[in-house]
C-alpha cells in the first residue's frame, strides 16, 4: 500500500478484495488520500475525527462511517491521548461481484453516509453486529476465515441496499445525477494523479504549471480547476506544501544545513524557504529543528 499523489495505491494483498484493520492507538493520522474501493469505518471505542472531502466529520462512539469510492478523507490523530479503537473495512465491489449485479447497486449508494443509534438504530444495530463478526473472524484466522469476512461484506451490502436504495426495481436503474457526479469525480482524479506524479518525480526542479501542463498533456487552465476542486488549493500552494513536507523530514533525519534542505526540495531562494517554511509550519526551519532536539 502506497499513497501516489492524493491515490491510495495497492492497499488489497494478492486477490484478497478486502483489507480490514483494527487500529488502538490515539496518534494514528493519514493525510488525505482517495481510492475506488468502499471504505467503513467503525468507532469501536470512544470517538474519532475523519475529514471527507474538506467536511470535518465528528464521530461518537459505536457510530459507523460509509466512505464512497472517489471521496478524499484524512484522519487526525486524537491530541487528547483518549484511547480509543478504530475498525477501517476496505472492499473492492467489483472483485466481490461474483453475480456481476452488485455493481449496478452499489453505485446507488455512491455518497458517503454516517449510520448511528441516533439517526437509525436497526440499520446500525445490524451492520454494527456484522462488523464485530468480521473483526473476530480477523482476529482468529480459523480455517476459511477470508470466505467468512467476504459473507459479512456481502451481508453489509445487502442492509445498505435494502435501506438506502430509493427504487426498488433493482434491473434497471437509471444512473441518478449523484451516480454521474461521483463517476466524473473519480475520472477527475485519475486525471490529476498524473499531475501528482510528475510533481513527486521532479519537485526537486524549478518546475512551473507550464512544465506541468506541457508534461501530461493537459492544459494550465484545466490542471488549476482541478487543483482547486479537488485538492482545494492552487497548483504553487499545493507544490510549496509537498516541498515543505519533504524538507521537514530532511530537517528530522540530516544533518544537512538549512541551506542545503532548501536547494535539495526545490526552492531556489533560501528566504523564499523560510518564508513559506513559516507560513506553513507557524515557525522557521531553524526553530523547527531546535524543537526536535
Amino acid at each position: 500500500m502506497y499513497l501516489e499523489g492524493f491515490h491510495e495505491k495497492n492497499i488489497f494483498e494478492g486477490s484478497c478484495p478486502f483489507r480490514v484493520f483494527v487500529n488502538s492507538s490515539y496518534e494514528f493520522e493519514y493525510p488525505p488520500h482517495w481510492h475506488n474501493a468502499i471504505e467503513l469505518i467503525y468507532a469501536m471505542k470512544n470517538g474519532y475525527q475523519v475529514n471527507v472531502n474538506g467536511v470535518n466529520i465528528f464521530m461518537d462512539e459505536s457510530d459507523i462511517l460509509i466512505i464512497a469510492g472517489g471521496d478524499i478523507h484524512g484522519f487526525t490523530a486524537d491530541k487528547t491521548g483518549n484511547d480509543g479503537k478504530i475498525v477501517f473495512i476496505q472492499f473492492n465491489v467489483p472483485s466481490l461481484d461474483c453475480l456481476n449485479h452488485i455493481k449496478n447497486l452499489i453505485w446507488a449508494l455512491a455518497c458517503t453516509r454516517v449510520i448511528s443509534r441516533k439517526n437509525n438504530k436497526f440499520v446500525h444495530d445490524e451492520i454494527e453486529q456484522l462488523i464485530l463478526k468480521i473483526v473476530a473472524e480477523h482476529k482468529r484466522k480459523d480455517t476459511a476465515y477470508e470466505m467468512a469476512i467476504n459473507a459479512r461484506i456481502f451481508d453489509i451490502l445487502v442492509v445498505l441496499v435494502r435501506n438506502f436504495l430509493e427504487s426498488a426495481d433493482t434491473d434497471g436503474i437509471k444512473e441518478t445525477d449523484s451516480i454521474r457526479k461521483n463517476r466524473k469525480r473519480i475520472t477527475s482524479l485519475e486525471k490529476i494523479n498524473k499531475v501528482f506524479q510528475y510533481i513527486e518525480e521532479n519537485y526537486q526542479e524549478n518546475i512551473t504549471l507550464h512544465d506541468v501542463s506541457k508534461a501530461v498533456g493537459f492544459s494550465k487552465y484545466y490542471i488549476s480547476r482541478l487543483f482547486n476542486n479537488i485538492a482545494e488549493k492552487s497548483f504553487s500552494a499545493y507544490l510549496n506544501s509537498f516541498r515543505i513536507k519533504k524538507a521537514e523530514k530532511l530537517i528530522m533525519n540530516s544533518s544537512f544545513t538549512i541551506t542545503e534542505i532548501a536547494h535539495s526540495v526545490g526552492f531556489n531562494s533560501t528566504g523564499t524557504f523560510y518564508r513559506v517554511f513559516r507560513q506553513i509550519k507557524g515557525c522557521s526551519p531553524s526553530e523547527y529543528r531546535k524543537m526536535l532536539v
